[in-house]
């Protein structure tokens, strides 16, 4: 799959979940409490001939295969450029708020890209990479908290 294409996978993940929700913050992977469902009310039960009406849209994210969190008004995934993952912040119309590098991503069996959806808790957002590397940074900043690499520090065994 190529960059552009993957990006288009990210972005139309980013306008699916973002848009549904705004109603209520979707902090982590598959929604409020990890069931894929999403309590907001009023979506639509069909899309029109040729899909909803495009909002906006973010590029330069990086390749991915991550979706999104949505709390307090942002919207946060992760993108990966030269080898390295980046946690970013979006605005709820589309615009970069910050861009964090958190290190190197494994090679995804062939289909490169970052993994992780970020979960916010508190302010906080707490991801682990594909290699194996804990990071924990401040949702409104993207400022570096504390970062762990699992496998070198525990000599733990990064999943494939």
């Amino acid at each position: 799959m190529s960059e552009r294409a993957r990006s288009l996978t990210v972005l139309i993940g980013v306008v699916s979940i973002a848009g549904a929700a705004w109603a209520a913050d979707s902090p982590q992977f598959r929604g409020p409490d990890r069931d894929g469902v999403f309590p907001a009310t009023g979506l639509m039960k069909a899309w029109p001939e040729g899909g909803p009406k495009m909002l906006w849209k973010s590029e330069g994210l990086g390749a991915g295969f991550a979706s999104v969190s949505v709390a307090g008004g942002r919207i946060y995934t992760t993108g990966m450029a030269a080898g390295n993952g980046s946690v970013v912040a979006l605005s709820s119309d589309g615009k970069l708020l910050w861009k964090r590098e958190y290190g190197r991503v494994a090679d995804g069996g062939g289909f490169p890209g970052t993994r992780p959806t970020p979960t916010w808790n508190d302010g906080m957002l707490y991801l682990v990479s594909s290699a194996g590397n804990a990071v924990a940074l401040d949702a409104k900043t993207g400022e570096l908290r504390w970062q762990v690499d699992l496998a070198r520090t525990y000599r733990a065994r990064v999943i494939q």
